[in-house]
């Protein structure tokens, strides 16, 4: 009876083992997903990236308060998304280019008591909007966070388990758009294309420059879709699977535009709007992504 009852206990034991093992184990490969939230911003653009090390990185945050008669992105959606998923350290913050769309709402973000940030980082462009003006006094009001303009061919170090290429400018072109920072980030076998409101030259000098390269599973694409955007060369080279549009709902610039829309159904690529379908969210292990809408 004795010997029955250890052994019982022993088999016991290895079960409950077994299902402590199991459980850790789903949590372990829960906490190796990245995650790449398309927050819903009306006319613009704004992405809130976390990856599987724990890092947060915000690239743009839509407009600010008082352009295009709309309230500021920053503390409507941005700060109320972060708080509701308890972030409250931004690793890196990269506004694309200074156009009010992309830059209004961080000035806020950057400003926030309850967030701490790592490093902003933006192409430089010479640009004397109050908005944008407004973003650098924010920066430079808080001399803990680092200061820095990245280039095509820089590596970003936003952790082990990802790689991150800066894709384009190579130097400053014509105009904000042109010299967006693009960025390509890579997680085992799925890749994410943010592009700003890159067009003309500069896909055309990144199609030149990488090629095959660029090819990319998830484009975020540029310039809200507009039709000077995603030419038929560039995504014939980036064949995404997914294309998402940053778009804001009726907008007067009637983006994305048709014509984009058809280049990405000829390249195959399923399409997610933000206008429609609210913040989209999509979740990777590096093999196998799924995507998420909000409505």
């Amino acid at each position: 009876m004795k010997i029955r009852f250890s052994i019982g206990v022993i088999v016991l034991s290895l079960i409950f083992s077994v299902f402590l093992f199991t459980a850790w184990g789903a949590g372990d490969e829960k906490a190796k997903e990245l995650e790449v939230v398309y927050l819903d911003v009306g006319q613009g653009d704004s992405t809130l990236i976390n990856t599987p090390g724990g890092k947060h990185i915000l690239i743009d945050g839509g407009i600010g308060a008082g352009s295009f008669g709309s309230e500021d992105q920053g503390k409507k959606t941005i700060l109320p998304y972060l708080r509701s998923h308890g972030i409250n350290r931004l690793d890196s913050v990269l506004g694309t280019h200074p156009d009010y769309d992309h830059v209004g709402g961080l000035a806020s973000a950057v400003r926030a008591k309850n967030l701490t940030v790592g490093e902003f980082l933006d192409p430089g462009v010479a640009h004397p909007s109050r908005g944008y003006l407004d973003l650098l006094n924010a920066v430079k009001e808080r001399p803990e966070i680092k200061y820095r303009q990245p280039r095509a061919g820089d590596i970003l170090d936003w952790g082990k388990e990802v790689e991150v290429e800066v894709i384009s400018p190579p130097y400053l072109m014509k105009d904000n758009n042109e010299s967006s920072i693009v960025i390509k980030l890579t997680y085992g076998d799925v890749s994410f294309l943010f592009t700003g409101d890159a067009y003309g030259s500069a896909e055309q000098l990144m199609q030149s420059r990488y090629g095959w390269r660029l090819r990319s599973t998830i484009l975020k694409a540029g310039h809200h879709g507009s039709k000077h955007s995603s030419s038929e060369g560039f995504l014939r080279k980036v064949r995404p699977e997914v294309a998402i549009f940053s778009c804001g709902k009726n907008n007067n610039y009637g983006h994305p535009h048709s014509e984009v829309i058809e280049r990405l159904k000829a390249v195959g690529a399923t399409m997610y709007r933000t206008d429609k379908q609210g913040t989209i969210t999509i979740t990777t292990d590096g093999k196998n992504y799924q995507v998420k809408t909000e409505k």
